[in-house]
This record gives C-alpha cells, structure tokens and sequence, in this order.
C-alpha cells in the first residue's frame, strides 16, 4: 500500500454497505496531504492484513512477529509523512453479536482443519488460501504491538473504541482524528470519526 490509501479490499467485516455508503463523502489521498494531522487506525484490521503473510506459521501454533512488523511499517510511514496515528483497539465482544462471532468462530476452525489437511496431502497453496481464511487477531496479537513494540514510538496515541466513543460523546476529544483511514488501515464502523471538523 505504500504511502498511499486504498479502496476497500477484501475483508468484509463491521456493517456491511458502510464503505460504499460513504463513498460519497470520503476522499482518496496521499497520506502527506494529512501531514501535522491525527488519523484513527484500527488496528485489529492492520493485524488481521499482516497475519495474512504468516497465516501457515500461526495456523500451526509457531512463533512469528510478521503481523507486528507489517503494522510497525505502517506506522513508521504515516510518522515519516507527519501525521499522528491514533491507534483504536476493539474492545469486549458485544452480547448482542455473539451469534455472528460464534459463526466466525466456527469458520475459521473449519478452514483451519481443512488447510492442515490440505497441508498434510503437499498442497501448500491451498493450504495457504485456508489458513489465511482462519486468521484470528487474539489480544495477544495486539499485546506484542501495543505493549512490547509500541513504546517506543512517542508519538503514537493508543484508544479503546469505548474509551474513544465516551470521550467523543463528552466533547474531549473534539479534532482529535481528523480522519479515520479507510482500506489503507482497514477502517469499519468502529473506527469512524464522528466529529469530522473537514
């Protein structure tokens, strides 16, 4: 992705329709353009695009840091553009979405077996495709970005959607995120801005 945001790829999470809903009033652009800026990241999405690289080792329970550093790049990018990532964590999952985390759950556990299987018979692509397709971002996944890595970037702010949302509603945050990075960091509903001074 580069320097640059992107329309939305292939993940399908959060509401679904939203991006396209607001095509009409989001705006494609080089991330310098936001220089001096805070922008909203939501990171489980950023972990979820870079396990895709390390899918077969984290499908098979090894050790591997590839997601940490596809998300540790994209935030030295948007530093070296001047702009300050505001990095939003999900929180609990909701009651009211267990039966759709429920039914992610199962799938996810049906493509694993399905690719160790694959994996097992020499089909390593295929393999690859269901792995990728069972990638789940655990809170251990963020504790090594957030706790272990992160520190060390000064200029990295670091929000819970609900500690987020509370401080919105409470005028505390007014201009905070002047813009929530849409497939550049894989932004869904969570991570909208929803003061948009602009």
């Amino acid at each position: 992705l580069g320097a640059k945001t992107a329309r939305a790829g292939p993940r399908v999470m959060g509401i679904p329709g939203l991006l396209q809903a607001l095509q009409a009033v989001s705006t494609d652009l080089h991330v310098s353009a936001l220089a001096g800026k805070a922008v909203g990241v939501d990171l489980y999405c950023w972990l979820h695009r870079g396990a895709y690289g390390c899918a077969m080792e984290l499908a098979q329970g090894q050790k591997t840091d590839v997601y940490v550093n596809y998300c540790m790049r994209r935030i030295a990018m948007l530093i070296h553009n001047n702009v300050r990532p505001v990095i939003v964590l999900d929180g609990a999952h909701l009651p009211a979405k267990r039966g759709t985390e429920d039914d992610r759950a199962a799938r996810r556990r049906e493509m694993r077996a399905k690719g160790l299987a694959m994996l097992r018979s020499g089909n390593r692509s295929a393999a690859m495709e269901c792995f990728q397709k069972s990638i789940d971002v655990t809170p251990e996944m963020a504790y090594q970005l957030v706790l272990v890595r992160l520190p060390a970037r000064s200029r990295v702010h670091v929000e819970t959607v609900e500690r987020t949302q509370r401080r919105v509603q409470l005028q505390l945050l007014p201009g905070l995120a002047t813009a929530a990075t849409r497939a550049c960091c894989g932004c869904d509903s969570a991570c909208m801005a929803e003061r948009e001074p602009r």
